[in-house]
């Protein structure tokens, strides 16, 4: 592969990086006003108590019509925010599993079109096609950066290093 080759890719992978660093600020943001919104309800409004402290392991965001758009779980240690469309399917989805965050994009039948990952040993970016078979995946391990292509069949293409 040619020194240019190698600089194109570098830049691109650059490129998506800090384009993952959004996508973690967005989903830090999403969970901050969905916790903002319990709190202002729990405690706003005429006649209302302050409570110091709302403990549930489920909170369900509706709105006048009782449409869920929202939801903030803990299952099995395991806490998640996920939210929905205006059909009540799961479009996002942001989980801590065993420490690890992890961030996704979901179609309207729930395949991961878009996924990000944060793990000791790996941090990634993949990426499925309208089927939810992997196109594309990037990542950072300990001995640095590595992306994969794939085809329509999931198979491996193109891969760097």
């Amino acid at each position: 592969m040619s020194e240019t080759q190698m600089d194109a890719i570098t830049q691109r992978l650059e490129r998506l990086e800090r384009g993952n660093r959004g996508w973690k600020v967005l989903g830090s943001a999403a969970v901050a006003i969905l916790g903002l919104t319990f709190l202002i309800g729990a405690a706003g409004g005429k006649g209302s108590e302050t409570f110091e402290e709302v403990r549930a392991t489920k909170f369900v965001v509706v709105d006048e019509n009782e449409n869920r758009w929202g939801e903030l779980t803990v299952t099995q240690g395991t806490p998640a925010l996920n939210l929905f469309d205006a059909s009540g399917e799961r479009r996002l989805v942001l989980t801590v599993d065993s420490g690890r965050p992890a961030f996704g994009l979901l179609d309207a039948n729930g395949n991961t079109l878009v996924a990000i990952s944060i793990a000791p040993e790996i941090q990634g970016l993949a990426i499925a096609d309208k089927n939810g078979r992997p196109r594309l995946a990037m990542g950072v391990k300990r001995a640095g950066p590595g992306i994969t292509f794939f085809d329509a069949n999931a198979a491996p293409v193109w891969s760097a290093p």
